[in-house]
Order: structure tokens, then C-alpha cells, then sequence
């Protein structure tokens, strides 16, 4: 089964679907995507990820759906480019989100998904002004 997370990684669930880490975690990427109907990816990579070898294997990973490379630039996310993840994640109609690389590649991925979810200002959510986010999206 797909679902189960391989021995020496751990699955987190939450409002917003599944997130795997650790051993195994991208060797369970296609029965993963094909148990969850997965039809549009989008891979989120640092710079260094784009042009390894590993995004290839990725993208081959995945022969069930379209898949789109969304490339962040180097250093921490900032208000443009957590917004540029996000219409990114909306304009492919991505129904699965694939980070790869260091801490900012994953925070954006994150943060790309929460503002699907919940449209407006990147700061809202950044800053905590206007509130929590409404709902999760449902992927």
C-alpha cells in the first residue's frame, strides 16, 4: 500500500492532505500519486534541484500526470515569490505539490498550498493580519 510510510521516515497528515519525509519517501512517489488520482503536479525545486538529474527522475515518477517545475530563487521566501509559487499552483491546477531541496524550496511549497487555498494578500498569512487562513485545501 502506497499510503504506509517506509521503515526510517514518518508521514505527517493534516487539514491539507499528506506530507512524507525520509527514507523511501520518493521511491513512493508514483503509487502514491496514483492512489491519491493525481492527474497535475507541480514540482516545486531550488536552483541547485532544477538541473540534477533527480528532477528528471521525478518527472518520471509521475507518468500519470502533467507535470509543471516551478523554480524558486536562492534565499528565504519572501511576500513574490511565496505569491509566485502560489498562481503557479493555480494556473497548472495542480492537485499534487512536490518539494525538493533545502529549507526554502519546502517552506514555499508550503506556503504555495496554504495560499491556494486562501486567496489574498501573501502578507495575511505571512504576517498574521487578518486573521488565520479560512480552510486547508483539499489536496
Amino acid at each position: 500500500m502506497a499510503d504506509a510510510a517506509a521503515p526510517g521516515s514518518f508521514d505527517f497528515r493534516h487539514g491539507t492532505g499528506l506530507v512524507r519525509f525520509g527514507a523511501g519517501a520518493l521511491d513512493a512517489l508514483g503509487a502514491l500519486a496514483a492512489d491519491r488520482g493525481c492527474r497535475r503536479a507541480l514540482l516545486v525545486l531550488d536552483g541547485f534541484f532544477a538541473e540534477h538529474p533527480v528532477a528528471d527522475r521525478l518527472r518520471a515518477l509521475l507518468p500519470g500526470c502533467v507535470v509543471a517545475v516551478h523554480v524558486i530563487k536562492g534565499g528565504e521566501p519572501d511576500a513574490d515569490s511565496l505569491g509566485a509559487a502560489a498562481r503557479a499552483l493555480t494556473d497548472r491546477e495542480a492537485d499534487l505539490v512536490v518539494a525538493l531541496g533545502g529549507g526554502s524550496a519546502l517552506d514555499t511549497a508550503k506556503a504555495a498550498r496554504g495560499l491556494a487555498a486562501n486567496p489574498g494578500p501573501v502578507e495575511r498569512l505571512m504576517l498574521g493580519t487578518g486573521g488565520a487562513p479560512a480552510q486547508p485545501h483539499p489536496s
